[in-house]
Formats: C-alpha cells, structure tokens, sequence
C-alpha cells in the first residue's frame, strides 16, 4: 500500500512521483541501454526528458547552488524596505524600471516571487522546476551516437551542457548542447539543429571516443566510471588533446 500524503508530516507526493517515473524507465532501459529506441514517441521523450531533469536537479553541486541562490535572494529583500509588521515591504519592489533607494529591481512578478523564495520546500522546488527544465528538453532535436562495444564513459555528474560561442549559458540558451550517457555504446545528445534530421542513430566516427569521454570527464565532479581501463581512455584523451595543440599552433 501506498503511503498517504496526510501521513504525519511528510509529504509522500514526489515521492510517489519519483517511483512513478522510475517504473517507467526501467521498462524502456534495457532497449535503452543496447537496442534503438524510438526517439520520435511522444511517451519515450517525455519520460526521458523529465527523468534527466530531475537527475540534473538533485545533484548535490546543483542543490548547493539553488541554497546560495535562496540565501542571496532572502537577503537581499531582507534589506529592502519593512512593512510595519516588519515585513519586506512588496510594493518597494519594481520591475523593469531603474532602482532607487526606495526600490529592488527584479525580473519576475514580485508578489510570487517572495512566495516562491521563501515557502516552496525542496522537493517542491524540483517538482516545479523538472517540468520546466523538461519541456526544454523536449524543445530540442534528440539523437543518439552509438558504438558496437562498451566504449562511452560516463561520471558522477553525467548530464552535460556545452555552448560552441558562450562562457554562460543555460538549457535554454540557442545554441547549447545536452548529452547523456545512456550506456557504454549509447550516447544521447539533444541540439537546437532542427534543420538536421532528428531522431537518429548515427554510428561513431571512425570508431574514436575520444572527444565524447573528454567531455564527459570534464563534467565530472569527483570521479568517472568506464567500461575499459581509465589509463587507455585517459590516453586517447591526451592524444586528442596534444592534436588540437597542434592545430592551433599551426594556425598561429
């Protein structure tokens, strides 16, 4: 039996959401994992979409982020002008509009602003946030880089985003890539390329990982996992590497 949300204090709702999805996984992971999915099915890409969301969410680095982001916020209305209750006085706060010494300036309705910063729990913060965060993803183009033997290396920290023109940039910025190891021979990637075909299976270039583990090795916030020896995955890294030295000096 379920638990009930009214039990005690806990609210069981993610959860029982979280069980939801994970059933959900498991049933399409094996094909995942070795086989071709259908990446066109609306139910695939959503489940998998929101699945890498909540992943990327309830990372540890990530999870530290949104506290110091929570902290910087409270304490910035915690300086603004008080209410006689004491208060952050809401009507202070503008938007869009030069600041004066009487206003903040933010970019959202102020009102649930507050709201949100200082009463949503965290598992509501993700709950919210993953929908979002997935709704992106499904915006993207998906396909998948596979080879014929475990080869792929993935980490700690597996969803990666890479931007070829930006130091800063979100999910949602034009032009940043997503991958995410589904396995050993599978790689997911999820691009703005909507002039390119989407829903693909395309085979390794030349059989050469390279590039893709350096990538996700650079991501990785304490270790990697890999399917061979780390040394010979830590050469072809070096080697390609030393190439692009090469090249640049040669373009020099």
């Amino acid at each position: 039996m379920r638990p009930s949300v009214h039990d005690g204090e806990r609210d069981w709702r993610l959860e029982l959401k979280l069980g939801d999805l994970e059933s959900a996984l498991a049933r399409m992971w094996p094909m995942a994992n070795a086989d071709f999915l259908d990446l066109g099915d609306a139910g695939t890409r959503k489940s998998l979409a929101l699945f890498l969301a909540v992943i990327w969410l309830r990372h540890p680095d990530n999870l530290a982020l949104a506290a110091r982001l929570h902290g910087a916020l409270v304490g910035m209305f915690d300086s603004a002008p008080k209410d006689p209750a004491g208060n952050p006085h809401v009507t202070a706060v503008i938007k869009g509009e030069e600041t004066t010494d009487r206003h903040i300036r933010l970019g959202s309705d102020t009102g649930s602003l507050i709201v949100t910063i200082i009463t949503d729990s965290l598992p509501k913060r993700i709950e919210r946030d993953a929908i979002h965060l997935a709704e992106i993803l499904l915006s993207k183009r998906w396909s998948v880089i596979f080879a014929e033997h475990p080869i792929f290396i993935t980490s700690d920290k597996p969803i990666t985003k890479a931007h070829q023109t930006l130091e800063r940039f979100g999910f949602g910025t034009k032009g940043t890539l997503v991958s995410f190891p589904l396995s050993p021979t599978r790689v997911l990637f999820m691009d703005d390329n909507h002039g390119e075909p989407g829903n693909q299976y395309y085979p390794l270039n030349a059989g050469d990982p390279a590039a893709l583990n350096f990538t996700a090795m650079r991501n990785a916030a304490n270790f990697i996992i890999s399917p061979r020896p780390t040394d010979d995955v830590l050469r072809e890294i070096v080697s390609l590497a030393d190439g692009w030295e090469r090249d640049e000096e040669a373009g020099d």
